[in-house]
């Protein structure tokens, strides 16, 4: 064997290794036989084995350690090797890590034109792995931009193709996207069985990263579900994993979750702390969309604390960041909340417009749980000024909560159709709703709602 033939051999089974690290979330060693790679192939002046090593050092640094600045640099340096080959596959794969690394940082617009230049060229070299990886990075962008509907047909068509290919991995995760998109149309059967056949497929082949992502889906859409338990079960894994592999995104989001959960079991001190730590973790690495949501999440603890401005001041930094990364599912929840906070306040104009905001945005985005959200909040500020205009949306919230299998979202609904109706004088209607809604709130350890009074 010829010396070039050795160092192929040697390269090419040091950069698998490397990737299978990355994978298990032994990223130590992984940037280790990277950075071995780069220094090989720059003594021999290989610049696709530099190349490709610049990427898999970036996609670590990126999907793994989430230090995103770093990552960038790194892919920076492949581009700058490129740029005699930029219809290369190699360089679609650049522009393609590119697109994740703005997706990860909120900036969905430069994701989709970073995202759309790879898929030209996949298309032009008739790459149809790379064309449906692309598919699926663009079915999220849309997603986080709130076109749900067209993220769902981009990875409807990214799976038909890693299906026709026989990719498993590939197949785990694009029905783990698939499953997140469900969960937000609030189809929460379909979700759990797309994050189900996810968590089989990447369990056996051992891709912690995925494990991770996938215990937190799964836990989200019990919550979603009003299975508090089993919510807080998954959401407990999903913390494990996501601290053992270091992954600051994920344990970022896994914190966020379980404050969530903290939140409607009614420990309020315990939620506020776990939702501080899930912003400080995101605005350390970038994490603009986690930083808006947990402002509103904060909000929230101050609104049910009853510190109106404290409330207000955390929503208009949600409102600020969510407008500016194009968070519109997000934003949507945050204008309601805002609603309700403006309407104690007695600001009801100002209440009238958020919620006619956040009711806009929502069914825009086809987000099933926000919509109902939305739904509640404009039915609260227009109790006590349009009362049938109040119910008509009740009435609706109900329907949508109920056909979801939305069971929390559907108690809330009641418990609040119970406050409009006692509005009205309709007093022992308004008794039938609230002791159903409490009887669910009891069921689902729903603490937060058992304490209140209509």
């Amino acid at each position: 064997m010829t010396d070039r033939a050795k160092l192929k051999l040697y390269t090419t089974a040091l950069k698998q290794r490397a990737d299978i690290y990355k994978h298990i979330a032994y990223f130590d060693r992984s940037i280790d036989d990277y950075k071995t790679l780069i220094r090989l192939s720059r003594a021999k002046g290989n610049i696709d084995i530099l190349s490709e090593a610049y990427i898999g050092l970036s996609l670590v640094h990126s999907q793994g350690i989430n230090n995103y600045v770093k990552a960038r640099n790194i892919i920076n340096k492949a581009v700058r090797l490129l740029v005699e080959k930029k219809n290369s596959a190699t360089y679609a794969i650049c522009l393609n890590v590119i697109g994740g690394i703005y997706e990860d940082i909120g900036k969905y617009d430069n994701a989709r034109a970073a995202h759309e230049r790879a898929l030209h060229i996949y298309k032009k070299l008739k790459d149809r792995q790379g064309t449906a990886l692309i598919y699926n990075n663009l079915g999220r962008v849309y997603y986080n931009m709130g076109d749900i509907d067209t993220g769902l047909g981009y990875l409807t068509r990214a799976r038909d193709i890693f299906q026709e290919i026989g990719n498993k991995r590939l197949i785990g995760l694009i029905n783990g996207n698939i499953g997140v998109m469900y969960r937000n149309k609030g189809d929460l059967t379909k979700a759990l069985e797309h994050f189900r056949k996810c968590s089989m497929i990447v369990e056996e082949i051992g891709d912690k990263i995925a494990i991770c992502s996938t215990y937190g889906n799964i836990g989200i859409a019990f919550f979603d579900k009003g299975d508090l338990d089993l919510a807080l079960e998954y959401s407990k894994k999903y913390l494990a994993v996501a601290e053992e592999t270091n992954s600051q995104i994920n344990i970022s989001m896994a914190f966020g979750n379980l404050g969530l959960i903290n939140f409607e079991k009614g420990r309020l001190d315990k939620a506020l702390v776990l939702f501080n730590k899930c912003s400080a973790i995101s605005q350390e690495i970038g994490f603009k969309t986690g930083v808006g949501v947990t402002n509103t999440l904060i909000g929230k603890v101050y609104k049910e604390k009853k510190q109106l401005h404290k409330a207000a001041e955390y929503l208009s930094r949600a409102e600020s960041i969510l407008m500016a990364t194009g968070d519109n599912i997000y934003l949507a929840e945050s204008y309601a909340v805002r609603a309700e906070i403006e309407m104690r306040q007695k600001n009801h104009n100002v209440a009238i417009d958020y919620a006619k905001k956040g009711l806009k945005l929502a069914r825009s985005t086809g987000a099933g749980d926000k919509l109902i959200i939305a739904l509640m909040s404009i039915a609260k500020v227009f109790a006590r000024k349009d009362k049938d205009k109040a119910l008509k949306y009740m009435s609706e919230a109900i329907s949508l909560a109920r056909e979801k299998g939305m069971t929390l979202e559907y108690a809330k609904c009641l418990y609040v159709k119970a406050g409009i109706l006692r509005i009205t004088g309709a007093r022992e209607k308004a008794l039938k709703y609230l002791n159903k809604a409490r009887r669910l709130f009891k069921k689902n350890h729903a603490d937060l709602w058992l304490t209140k009074n209509i």
